[in-house]
């Protein structure tokens, strides 16, 4: 059984952005080095964008427990797929989502929306299928 996050306990995944730099919802430089991704075996969160922006991610999946849909209890959501983040910095998005299985121009509404908040999004490797 997949685990659903009510709106409350999704706002501990929330992904902030301030002064250009990616933080997680302790106010911390968020960072995927020390992330799991079942999708690619490599150091990468997950992340859902919501239709009102809000991005939350996580550095952990559990096969069939805690996906992608998980975080907005499997609500419509904009954009889905992994990022590697270092220190604050985006380095890479995907569109990788087994369950909301996005096209490459929703990973591109993410990138869209973090520039236009002041990241720097030239230069992110775009790992799209």
């Amino acid at each position: 059984m997949v685990d659903y996050l009510s709106p409350e306990e999704r706002e501990a995944y929330r992904l902030d952005v301030k002064n250009g730099k990616l933080y997680d919802s302790e106010g911390g430089l968020f960072d995927t080095r020390d992330a799991t991704s079942v999708h690619s075996n490599e150091p990468r969160a997950i992340f859902v964008m919501a239709p009102d922006g809000s991005i939350y991610v996580s550095k952990q999946q559990r096969i069939h427990r805690f996906h992608h849909s998980s975080l907005v209890a499997g609500d419509s959501v904009a954009a889905a797929g992994e990022i590697e983040v270092e220190d604050g910095i985006l380095r890479l998005v995907s569109n990788k989502s087994g369950h909301y299985r996005p096209l490459a121009e929703h990973a591109d509404q993410l990138l869209e929306l973090l520039a236009e908040q002041g990241v720097e999004v030239r230069g992110v490797t775009k790992d799209y299928v």
